[in-house]
């Protein structure tokens, strides 16, 4: 069977796609930010992203797709896999040949987001954005990014989930606001973790109807949303004429949410002069 080739610099190249975590340098998840997410996106995201044909890939190694085998062959990957075939090999000119025209196509990807002028100084978020304007037509800018840096202070990591610890301490703080308030009812937890996928659905969608700098007011960008760290949630209603009309209820998320290891996020006086709008909706837990 004739092997699928990958050289250095194209290996190379696949790795760059994503941010390197020291704690991981020299390993077979070199790459990546975490074991987990070596273990679940290689290799075919990886493969993909890099621009090779997964299929390829894919029968070159004899996997027939399956769960097991591919754990097989993003292990040999993630090893510095580079299957050969000794009747196929390739010579020294057709090799440098490879490896510059890789060296060129990462220059041009390089120069593009140059052009572009996005960046946010992670490159996951760097992507997510890009799929963000390209699935809705946005015209982000990198003041837009800006912006987001300039109120978050950083960006987030996709924390695959929500945070047990936080869930329960938003849980008891709505517990305690309703002993004291009955007529908040039913209402309770409105949202909670959100991926990256769904925050580009989430601002994408209303982006669209209500442009990017309104949205931007009450939606973050993919990448700088608390959301993602499974640790932010929106409790009771995300309307703010809902909160008016109860101030008493804001007094007393605002005055407890410290005893529960939350802080309101998006205040009027920490929103002041910033991006975002005050939500005592939004509580982050800092426990």
């Amino acid at each position: 069977m004739k092997k699928f080739i990958i050289t250095e610099s194209e290996k190379k190249y696949i790795l760059r796609l994503y941010n390197l975590n020291e704690e991981f340098s020299g390993t077979k998840h070199e790459g990546y930010d975490s074991m987990s997410d070596c273990l679940s996106e290689l290799p075919y995201d990886v493969v993909t992203k890099a621009g090779f044909n997964w299929k390829e890939v894919r029968d070159s190694y004899g996997s027939s797709g399956s769960k097991e085998e591919n754990l097989k062959l993003r292990d040999e990957f993630c090893n510095g896999w580079r299957p050969q075939d000794s009747k196929n090999e390739t010579s020294n000119d057709n090799s440098e040949k490879e490896e510059t025209s890789n060296d060129n196509l990462e220059k041009n990807d390089t120069e593009d987001k140059q052009k572009k002028g996005l960046s946010s100084g992670n490159k996951r978020v760097d992507n997510a954005i890009e799929k963000l304007i390209s699935k809705y037509n946005l015209k982000i800018t990198q003041d837009n990014i800006k912006k987001e840096l300039d109120q978050e202070g950083t960006t987030r990591e996709d924390a695959g989930g929500v945070n047990s610890e936080a869930q329960n301490a938003v849980e008891k703080l709505i517990s305690f606001c309703k002993s004291k308030h009955p007529e908040i009812g039913d209402l309770g937890i409105v949202s909670g973790y959100r991926s990256y996928e769904k925050q580009i659905a989430n601002f994408g969608e209303k982006a669209k109807s209500r442009g990017i700098v309104d949205t931007q007011k009450w939606n973050a960008l993919p990448g700088f949303s608390q959301h993602h760290t499974g640790k932010a949630f929106d409790i009771f209603s995300t309307e703010t004429s809902w909160w008016n009309s109860r101030p008493e209820v804001e007094s007393c998320v605002k005055e407890n949410s410290k005893k529960y290891k939350l802080k309101v996020t998006y205040t009027k006086e920490s929103t002041k002069g910033k991006l975002r709008g005050p939500e005592p909706w939004h509580l982050f837990y800092v426990g």
